[in-house]
């Protein structure tokens, strides 16, 4: 349906007869009015506690990590919060862990890793990242490793900030090994990704390679 205002009435917002009105980022959209139903099933239950899971670790999220889904979603009628939850809810919703959880997007024009391999120890976890082919034209500017302690439970509204909170490290040279330190005791999951620097002059950010789990002490 195309809105058109006039001089007297220039937008609208709220619940008129059977529509309801809003803007969503410039741009005037108007739906039918539908009585809102909370029948609370376990579903909705578990899709409820993974968005407020998702939405603590997304503002939590150290800046490398939360730049990829700033990336991703340049150009693009989304926030980068909202592509978060849009790809993780459906993947972790009812889960008892983050095993599932996916802290980028995944920019399709890139390669991730070849294979990332986490090794624990004294409050840190270094993580080996190998490297794909460059392709050309492209350039490898940095491998990045992040994780979160598995004591995180994104189907319970009890989790801490503490527990919520990813930790990130980089490394800019080959051969890559990220080393994530200031880590609490603890099994922690862990992933990979790689930055890239595109040909026409962008940043972008890979797929993860999932690195399992490390054990910190």
């Amino acid at each position: 349906m195309k809105i058109t205002y006039g001089a007297i009435v220039q937008r609208a917002s709220g619940k008129f007869g059977g529509t309801v009105h809003s803007n969503w980022k410039g741009v005037d959209v108007v739906r039918r009015f539908a009585k809102p139903s909370n029948p609370n099933s376990v579903g909705q239950q578990a899709t409820r506690n993974a968005f407020r899971a998702l939405t603590l670790v997304y503002l939590l999220m150290p800046a490398s990590t939360k730049a990829a889904w700033t990336s991703w979603v340049t150009g693009k009628p989304l926030i980068a919060r909202n592509k978060l939850l849009g790809d993780n809810v459906p993947l972790i919703a009812g889960n008892a862990n983050m095993a599932a959880f996916l802290p980028t997007p995944g920019d399709s024009s890139t390669l991730p890793p070849v294979a990332a391999v986490p090794t624990g120890g004294a409050g840190q976890i270094s993580v080996s990242i190998t490297a794909p082919t460059t392709p050309a034209g492209w350039t490898l500017t940095a491998a990045w490793a992040c994780c979160i302690v598995n004591s995180f439970d994104p189907s319970a509204p009890s989790n801490t900030a503490t527990e919520a909170t990813m930790h990130e490290a980089s490394d800019a040279s080959a051969p890559y090994a990220a080393v994530i330190t200031g880590l609490s005791a603890g099994t922690y999951y862990t992933w990979a990704f790689l930055q890239w620097l595109a040909p026409d002059g962008s940043t972008r950010y890979s797929p993860v390679a999932v690195g399992g789990t490390a054990v910190v002490s």
